[in-house]
Protein backbone atom coordinates (compact mmCIF):
# COMPACT_ATOMS: atom_id res chain seq x y z
CA UNK A 1 0.00 0.00 0.00
CA UNK A 2 1.79 3.13 -1.02
CA UNK A 3 2.00 5.90 1.53
CA UNK A 4 0.28 5.90 4.98
CA UNK A 5 -2.91 5.91 6.09
CA UNK A 6 -4.33 9.28 6.64
CA UNK A 7 -5.35 10.10 10.22
CA UNK A 8 -8.80 9.95 11.83
CA UNK A 9 -11.27 7.84 9.92
CA UNK A 10 -10.39 8.21 6.58
CA UNK A 11 -9.62 3.89 5.17
CA UNK A 12 -7.29 4.89 2.23
CA UNK A 13 -3.77 6.37 2.40
CA UNK A 14 -2.89 9.97 1.05
CA UNK A 15 -1.84 8.49 -2.11
CA UNK A 16 -5.36 7.02 -2.77
CA UNK A 17 -6.68 9.68 -1.67
CA UNK A 18 -4.62 11.84 -3.84
CA UNK A 19 -5.53 9.67 -6.67
CA UNK A 20 -9.43 10.01 -6.05
CA UNK A 21 -9.75 13.40 -5.78
CA UNK A 22 -7.78 14.55 -9.03
CA UNK A 23 -10.64 12.28 -10.65
CA UNK A 24 -13.18 14.98 -9.19
CA UNK A 25 -13.84 17.51 -12.27
CA UNK A 26 -13.89 21.35 -11.91
CA UNK A 27 -17.39 22.65 -12.41
CA UNK A 28 -15.99 26.14 -11.18
CA UNK A 29 -18.01 28.96 -8.99
CA UNK A 30 -21.09 27.84 -10.23
CA UNK A 31 -23.38 29.16 -7.53
CA UNK A 32 -21.54 32.63 -7.60
CA UNK A 33 -21.80 32.81 -11.38
CA UNK A 34 -25.06 31.67 -11.79
CA UNK A 35 -26.47 34.28 -8.92
CA UNK A 36 -24.66 37.17 -11.33
CA UNK A 37 -25.47 35.93 -14.90
CA UNK A 38 -29.14 35.93 -13.24
CA UNK A 39 -28.65 39.59 -11.92
CA UNK A 40 -27.14 40.57 -15.64
CA UNK A 41 -30.22 38.99 -16.88
CA UNK A 42 -32.40 40.76 -14.53
CA UNK A 43 -31.16 43.97 -15.22
CA UNK A 44 -31.37 43.95 -18.87
CA UNK A 45 -27.45 43.71 -19.70
CA UNK A 46 -26.69 41.96 -22.60
CA UNK A 47 -23.91 41.41 -24.89
CA UNK A 48 -21.60 39.14 -22.82
CA UNK A 49 -20.32 36.00 -23.45
CA UNK A 50 -19.71 33.14 -20.77
CA UNK A 51 -15.93 31.18 -20.63
CA UNK A 52 -15.16 32.27 -23.96
CA UNK A 53 -12.17 30.16 -25.10
CA UNK A 54 -9.93 33.16 -27.22
CA UNK A 55 -9.52 35.51 -24.60
CA UNK A 56 -6.70 34.99 -21.99
CA UNK A 57 -8.03 33.25 -18.55
CA UNK A 58 -11.12 32.50 -19.80
CA UNK A 59 -13.25 35.55 -17.83
CA UNK A 60 -16.49 34.21 -16.56
CA UNK A 61 -18.15 36.50 -18.35
CA UNK A 62 -16.84 38.62 -21.28
CA UNK A 63 -18.39 41.67 -23.36
CA UNK A 64 -16.46 41.85 -26.20
CA UNK A 65 -17.87 45.38 -27.72
CA UNK A 66 -16.57 46.98 -25.02
CA UNK A 67 -13.19 44.90 -24.31
CA UNK A 68 -14.40 43.90 -20.44
CA UNK A 69 -13.55 40.58 -18.90
CA UNK A 70 -15.25 39.73 -16.08
CA UNK A 71 -13.92 37.68 -13.36
CA UNK A 72 -16.37 36.49 -10.49
CA UNK A 73 -13.60 34.59 -7.78
CA UNK A 74 -14.50 32.99 -4.60
CA UNK A 75 -12.86 34.35 -1.42
CA UNK A 76 -10.94 31.47 -0.06
CA UNK A 77 -9.49 30.36 -3.51
CA UNK A 78 -8.32 33.71 -4.56
CA UNK A 79 -7.44 35.37 -1.44
CA UNK A 80 -10.04 38.03 -0.81
CA UNK A 81 -8.58 40.47 1.17
CA UNK A 82 -11.87 41.34 2.75
CA UNK A 83 -12.79 38.28 3.95
CA UNK A 84 -9.50 37.10 4.95
CA UNK A 85 -10.69 33.66 5.57
CA UNK A 86 -8.50 31.19 7.38
CA UNK A 87 -6.17 28.72 5.57
CA UNK A 88 -6.68 25.15 6.95
CA UNK A 89 -4.43 23.77 9.25
CA UNK A 90 -4.08 20.35 7.61
CA UNK A 91 -1.80 20.67 5.27
CA UNK A 92 -1.10 24.31 5.35
CA UNK A 93 1.96 24.66 3.24
CA UNK A 94 0.12 23.21 0.84
CA UNK A 95 -3.06 24.95 1.30
CA UNK A 96 -0.62 28.57 0.98
CA UNK A 97 0.98 27.37 -2.25
CA UNK A 98 -2.02 26.58 -4.18
CA UNK A 99 -3.96 30.27 -2.97
CA UNK A 100 -0.62 31.69 -3.66
CA UNK A 101 -0.63 30.39 -7.50
CA UNK A 102 -4.05 31.64 -7.79
CA UNK A 103 -3.40 34.79 -6.82
CA UNK A 104 -0.50 35.14 -9.42
CA UNK A 105 -2.36 33.77 -11.84
CA UNK A 106 -4.85 36.31 -11.89
CA UNK A 107 -1.92 38.40 -11.52
CA UNK A 108 -0.68 37.53 -14.53
CA UNK A 109 -3.93 37.04 -16.41
CA UNK A 110 -4.78 40.73 -14.73
CA UNK A 111 -1.53 42.27 -16.97
CA UNK A 112 -1.87 40.41 -20.01
CA UNK A 113 -5.33 41.77 -20.33
CA UNK A 114 -4.72 44.78 -19.86
CA UNK A 115 -1.68 44.74 -22.51
CA UNK A 116 -4.07 43.56 -24.98
CA UNK A 117 -6.26 46.65 -24.42
CA UNK A 118 -9.53 45.29 -22.03
CA UNK A 119 -10.12 46.02 -19.01
CA UNK A 120 -10.59 44.01 -15.77
CA UNK A 121 -13.63 43.43 -13.66
CA UNK A 122 -13.52 41.39 -10.46
CA UNK A 123 -16.31 40.79 -8.56
CA UNK A 124 -16.20 38.70 -5.21
CA UNK A 125 -17.64 36.20 -4.14
CA UNK A 126 -18.78 37.98 -0.53
CA UNK A 127 -20.39 40.54 -2.95
CA UNK A 128 -22.65 38.32 -5.05
CA UNK A 129 -25.77 39.12 -3.15
CA UNK A 130 -25.18 43.12 -2.82
CA UNK A 131 -25.38 43.60 -6.81
CA UNK A 132 -26.38 47.22 -6.24
CA UNK A 133 -22.74 48.01 -6.06
CA UNK A 134 -20.84 45.86 -8.36
CA UNK A 135 -23.88 46.13 -10.96
CA UNK A 136 -23.33 50.16 -10.67
CA UNK A 137 -19.57 49.59 -11.28
CA UNK A 138 -20.21 47.33 -14.26
CA UNK A 139 -22.49 49.88 -15.78
CA UNK A 140 -19.91 52.70 -15.66
CA UNK A 141 -17.05 50.55 -17.01
CA UNK A 142 -19.56 49.34 -19.83
CA UNK A 143 -20.60 52.97 -20.23
CA UNK A 144 -17.27 55.21 -19.89
CA UNK A 145 -16.31 53.31 -23.65
CA UNK A 146 -13.64 50.68 -25.03
CA UNK A 147 -10.03 51.66 -23.06
CA UNK A 148 -6.55 50.87 -24.30
CA UNK A 149 -3.54 50.96 -22.29
CA UNK A 150 -1.20 53.79 -23.24
CA UNK A 151 2.28 54.17 -21.05
CA UNK A 152 1.13 54.54 -17.29
CA UNK A 153 -2.19 56.11 -18.72
CA UNK A 154 -5.36 54.44 -19.66
CA UNK A 155 -7.05 55.96 -22.88
CA UNK A 156 -10.17 56.25 -23.40
CA UNK A 157 -11.84 55.76 -26.60
CA UNK A 158 -15.32 57.93 -26.46
CA UNK A 159 -17.93 55.73 -28.40
CA UNK A 160 -18.72 57.71 -32.09
CA UNK A 161 -16.05 59.50 -32.12
CA UNK A 162 -11.96 58.94 -32.36
CA UNK A 163 -11.60 61.73 -29.46
CA UNK A 164 -9.50 59.95 -26.54
CA UNK A 165 -9.55 61.55 -23.05
CA UNK A 166 -6.37 60.47 -20.94
CA UNK A 167 -6.48 59.48 -17.03
CA UNK A 168 -4.12 58.51 -15.13
CA UNK A 169 -2.91 55.19 -14.17
CA UNK A 170 -3.17 57.00 -10.34
CA UNK A 171 -7.34 57.08 -10.82
CA UNK A 172 -7.96 54.34 -11.79
CA UNK A 173 -10.72 52.52 -10.75
CA UNK A 174 -11.06 50.46 -7.50
CA UNK A 175 -11.67 47.41 -9.55
CA UNK A 176 -8.43 47.48 -11.33
CA UNK A 177 -5.88 48.20 -8.48
CA UNK A 178 -3.90 45.61 -7.58
CA UNK A 179 -4.89 43.14 -4.48
CA UNK A 180 -2.22 43.19 -1.65
CA UNK A 181 -0.14 40.02 -0.75
CA UNK A 182 -1.69 37.16 0.61
CA UNK A 183 -0.26 36.18 3.69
Amino acid sequence: MAGKPRGGLDPLSTTQRSSLMSKIKNRGNRSTEIAVEDVLIRHQIRGWVKHPDKVIGKPDFFFPKHMLAVFVDGCFWHCCQHCARNVPKNRRAFWLNKIDQNRRRDNRVRSALREKGYSVMRIWEHSVPDHQSWLARMRRMLDRGLTEQSEGSTMLLLPGSRSRISRSSASTDTSERYRAECE
